[in-house]
């Protein structure tokens, strides 16, 4: 459930009739959220409930994060899936280069090919992850990024 969280100087700024307005919008969401219609996170987003991409506020659905640790990226189910297809598609590019080069490469193209096997399985392996931890929830992924390539994705 949400709460009007002003300083009383500001709440005493109010008019009565703009202060019940508030309060009865905040009582709604409150309804809201208590016949199932919303939910929130524990973050204070709140969407609805048989939506995976509307997000009233407070949300990050698509959005990305720079760390000192690496990227942070929010994504809605739909660019989750999206995000998902295109790591899939790049997995398999390596694959594709890595047969090139072994086969053409000639002495350089060992580890031209070792390198793109190592890509496409990294690849590979972030998009199931995405894929799977999307399917856990209607509400996206977060998908954690490491600089040194080590990521970590889960429900939002």
């Amino acid at each position: 459930f949400i709460e009007l969280e002003l300083p009383q100087d500001i709440i005493n700024q109010l008019t009565s009739e703009e202060y019940n307005a508030m309060m009865f919008g905040i009582n709604s969401i409150n309804d809201s959220i208590a016949s199932g219609e919303l939910e929130t996170t524990q973050n204070g987003t709140i969407y609805a409930a048989d939506d995976d991409e509307l997000v009233v506020q407070g949300g990050n659905v698509n959005d990305t994060e720079v760390h000192w640790w690496g990227v942070r990226r929010y994504a809605s189910s739909a660019a989750a899936n999206k995000l998902a297809l295109d790591l899939s598609k790049a997995s398999t590019a390596c694959w594709g280069v890595s047969a090139v080069a072994a086969i053409f490469g000639g002495p350089y193209g060992i580890g031209v090919a070792l390198a793109g096997v190592f890509g496409a399985v990294l690849l590979g392996f972030m998009s199931s992850d995405i894929s799977y931890q999307n399917s856990l929830t209607s509400r996206g992924i977060v998908w954690d990024l490491k600089w040194i390539g080590i990521y970590s994705v889960y429900p939002q």
